[in-house]
């Protein structure tokens, strides 16, 4: 009976700090002559309020322009440099053939103001915002 009690216990701690943790992921893509563009954005919100950010940008090069992937690289490289050193983020980029993928994944209570800035993350929205403005971006997103 006592350890019916303690499960119950435990299991209701982990019942209410579950309700406080929600989970956004969004993502779009576009048609290119040059190739297929993906954003994918991940929010995880706690107590209602941003905790973590992830943010993807995949681009899988045509045939036509796999010549060219390198340069696409260095292009893309270039735009989201700013993140490779910037604090509490982590950057991360990656090429194989014809497919460049750059990851941004950030803790919003480490991130400096001009990184959550540049990333349109300045006031701290809920959840419900998050998701009309990205809706309203083109995004298609699962909650």
């Amino acid at each position: 009976m006592k350890h019916i009690k303690v499960l119950a216990i435990i299991f209701f701690v982990f019942f209410l700090t579950g309700c406080n943790n929600q989970t956004l992921e969004c993502s779009k893509s576009d048609e290119l002559e040059s190739g297929t563009a993906t954003e994918k954005q991940l929010i995880v919100f706690e107590n209602g309020k941003i905790d973590e950010y992830t943010t993807s940008f995949q681009f899988k090069v045509n045939e036509k322009y796999k010549a060219f992937s390198d340069s696409l690289f260095e292009s893309l490289k270039s735009s989201f440099i700013e993140y490779k050193n910037a604090d509490g983020i982590m950057y991360k980029e990656k090429k194989s053939n014809d497919d460049i993928l750059i990851t941004i994944k950030g803790d919003y209570s480490k991130m400096d103001n001009e990184s959550k800035k540049s990333l349109g993350l300045t006031n701290n929205v809920s959840f419900d915002s998050a998701l009309s403005s990205l809706e309203n971006d083109g995004y298609s997103c699962k909650h």
